[in-house]
């Protein structure tokens, strides 16, 4: 569980504990319309399906503002961060991706500097139905299938990130959940010059804890 203490731009307030989503995320070759010694990449990512429109859920807290019972409710986003080889080929499988123009994408790439983690490919929650599935193009069968089993045997990193559903308040603290469980939250000063103009992170006001 996770025991969130958040304080929006606006002065919205949320106190409580959200059941950290569970999702599982497979990873597959598949030969039966390739050539000899190739074969095609598969992911697939099965768990709760995320809010319309969003990479995360709402976690069914509302503010508790005195006498203001009717405020945004606040939303936990959720990416899925995975480690890749150097030698690693570009993905794009479903809900799997190592390049993206999403802010929080970007500013988890391994091709940027400053971060506490190295990652290179982001599985997001299924957006419409569960589990949510893709497949690449034909590529080397050895190399699917090393990167099958490396991916299958990693933990990844929950990208996590605080905001309400009110999209113009403005702010949103981004939370890393390492494979140890261990948790980290980003400052602004952690995102590399040139991440995305829309990258930020303010967890001044946010208190999280796991257990």
């Amino acid at each position: 569980m996770l025991t969130i203490d958040y304080t929006s731009a606006a002065g919205w307030h949320y106190s409580g504990q959200v059941p950290l989503p569970q999702y599982d995320v497979t990873f597959s070759t598949d030969v039966s319309s390739s050539p000899p010694g190739r074969a095609r990449f598969a992911t697939s990512v099965d768990g709760p399906i995320a809010s319309s429109g969003r990479t995360g859920i709402d976690t069914g807290l509302g503010d508790d503002n005195p006498g203001r019972p009717n405020g945004p409710r606040l939303i936990l986003g959720i990416e899925l961060a995975y480690k890749l080889t150097a030698d690693s080929p570009s993905l794009e499988a479903g809900a799997c991706s190592t390049s993206s123009t999403d802010s929080s994408e970007d500013i988890t790439s391994a091709r940027q500097e400053g971060y506490p983690f190295d990652v290179a490919m982001v599985c997001d929650p299924p957006d419409g139905s569960s589990p949510q599935s893709g497949i690449t193009d034909d590529m080397d069968e050895n190399q699917a299938e090393s990167l099958a089993d490396q991916l299958n045997g990693e933990r990844p990193t929950y990208v996590l990130t605080i905001t309400t559903s009110d999209l113009s308040d403005g702010r949103s603290c981004i939370v890393f959940l390492d494979a140890n469980m261990h948790l980290k939250k980003v400052t602004q000063a952690m995102i590399p010059p040139g991440a995305n103009v829309e990258a930020s992170s303010d967890c001044s006001t946010t208190q999280l804890s796991l257990g």
